[in-house]
């Protein structure tokens, strides 16, 4: 592959582009020549460049994202779907700025009974207690259990 062509690759990518959508769009080269020239170990600048300019597009895409939550004229399920799969695809590529944070220090962690418990406090809470008081009676049965008026 030429330096050319892989510039303009590069500068694809950085801008939120796939190596697939070049391809498809410019006919040449074959996606499947692009992955095996990074695969082989001339391809390796290639490969270091591709992480480069992907990490760069990741902010592309993320632009586009608002641009797609903010178009009135996608529907809302759509654009909602979209949004969540360009997110869910830059949080891989770049980990470090769109990745969920993990909390690794100990003093935060919980043990599996403390996890449980919460779990099962959630549940309670969500859930109605078993109602066990008897249900009043019927009006009509009240009739019956007056007691009947002296007549004089």
């Amino acid at each position: 592959m030429t330096e050319v062509l892989q510039e303009k690759i590069l500068r694809h990518i950085a801008g939120g582009g796939t190596i697939t959508s070049y391809c498809r769009k410019h006919k040449y080269p074959n996606q499947d020549t692009v992955f095996n020239f990074l695969a082989k170990e001339s391809g390796e600048k290639f490969a270091e460049a591709v992480a480069r300019a992907r990490e760069r597009g990741t902010h592309a895409i993320a632009e586009h994202v608002l641009t797609i939550t903010d178009d009135k004229t996608i529907d809302p399920v759509r654009a909602k779907l979209m949004a969540d799969v360009r997110l869910r695809l830059i949080a891989q590529w770049n980990r470090r700025t769109y990745g969920v944070k993990q909390d690794l220090d100990p003093a935060n962690r919980l043990t599996l009974a403390e996890l449980v418990e919460a779990a099962m406090r959630q549940h309670m809470q969500s859930q109605p207690l078993l109602d066990i008081t008897p249900p009043a009676p019927p009006v009509n049965a009240l009739e019956h259990t007056q007691q009947p008026v002296p007549v004089r």
